[in-house]
């Protein structure tokens, strides 16, 4: 081992020989912690040392993160199932962190198909050579979403459930904010706060915390919009089986269904790509329901949720007929929802009709819409 003290580096290109060296061996073995990991896991050991399951077993055990144990676990799990890409692993053609990207996927596929999992690790392996982890983790997250976009949304239905927000006001008279927030609204809260964000000029001594706290005050007072730059294959607008999700840049990607809520009443601009990455369409900036129409919905509603029973203010504009689907954006075929209401009849899959008489009626999922493979 050649000694750590950067004084001595005369050049990098020994130690980084080093590094690739020792990163292999580190792959190699991780491949073995992997397997061994997973046999100890299905032991059923871990009742007998007082834990709930196998993770918090391991992670306690060995100093590890929840993450790192499960993935290792998994990835033990499907070792033999991926036997060529443990081999490219072990060949150096791949690292540890693509297989347990494509271990992840794989038991994704495997629970919600069983014996018939449309899992093809030839095609994934193919795009593990070519790509960084980062990006493969986004291959992988599109192959899913083209194999079961079904099992894909109510995956990220799950995890919009663990969304969360805490404001609590401090002795001194401070607040402290605490929260974790589901993909579209950190990202256009993000996109909102980048510009006020910015230093100005070389006496710009604030912190970048402070410069965030000071941005979101500047945001609160002027309330202006911004706008979202979504990503979306040609395929995944015309709803073919097997298209890919939907993008924000730095989000994890969206289902179909959230993709349809953000054009029904947002500002956003739709760049459209073909199956080969070429794009072929940038929309321009605009709000699919015009100002007078809105005003309009705003004014037949009493600026209230239209959903029966709702009295929430509304926010969206939502069509009855989605306008993807070329419904009308006549005033007939809008209605003014909740942000709660608007994702329920969208990624919830519940539908709002209007009746004889102009009544709304909010219809349920069918039965297999959260518990179907599609």
């Amino acid at each position: 081992m050649r000694s750590t003290d950067p004084d001595g580096w005369d050049s990098l290109e020994p130690f980084l020989h080093e590094l690739y060296r020792e990163r292999l061996m580190i792959d190699r073995r991780e491949l073995q912690w992997s397997a061994i990991a997973a046999h100890v896991a299905d032991s059923g050991e871990h009742q007998k040392y007082g834990f709930h399951n196998p993770v918090d077993w391991l992670r306690v055990r060995f100093q590890m993160g929840e993450g790192a144990a499960r993935d290792r676990i998994t990835v033990g799990r499907h070792m033999r199932r991926l036997r060529q890409t443990v081999e490219a692993v072990e060949s150096e053609e791949v690292g540890f962190g693509h297989l347990v990207e494509m271990t992840g996927v794989a038991d994704a596929l495997h629970r919600a198909h069983g014996g018939d999992s449309p899992f093809d690790e030839a095609k994934l392996l193919k795009a593990a050579r070519t790509e960084t982890v980062g990006r493969f983790h986004f291959t992988c997250e599109n192959y899913r979403h083209a194999c079961n976009a079904g099992a894909f949304a109510r995956q990220a239905e799950r995890t919009y459930e663990e969304r969360e927000l805490t404001i609590r006001r401090r002795r001194d008279g401070m607040f402290t904010i605490w929260g974790r927030l589901d993909p579209i609204t950190g990202s256009r809260l993000r996109v909102a706060l980048a510009n006020h964000a910015r230093r100005r000029g070389a006496g710009d001594k604030r912190s970048f915390p402070q410069r965030l706290h000071d941005a979101v005050a500047e945001h609160l007072s002027e309330r202006t919009e911004n706008q979202l730059n979504v990503t979306v294959a040609l395929e995944t607008l015309l709803a073919l089986k097997g298209s890919p999700a939907a993008e924000i840049a730095g989000a994890p990607l969206l289902s179909a269904a959230t993709v349809r809520r953000l054009a029904c009443d947002s500002t956003v601009r739709r760049i459209v790509i073909d199956p080969g990455s070429v794009v072929v369409d940038v929309g321009r900036n605009r709000r699919v329901v015009t100002p007078a129409a809105r005003a309009a919905v705003i004014a037949r509603e009493g600026g209230q949720c239209g959903c029966p029973g709702c009295d929430r203010p509304g926010r969206d504009v939502h069509h009855l007929k989605p306008w993807a689907e070329g419904g009308p954006t006549d005033v007939s075929n809008q209605v003014l929802l909740c942000y709660w209401h608007h994702r329920l009849v969208h990624e919830g899959g519940w539908r709002l009709v209007r009746m004889e008489g102009g009544r709304l009626q909010l219809l349920r999922p069918p039965p297999d819409f959260y518990y179907g493979a599609a």
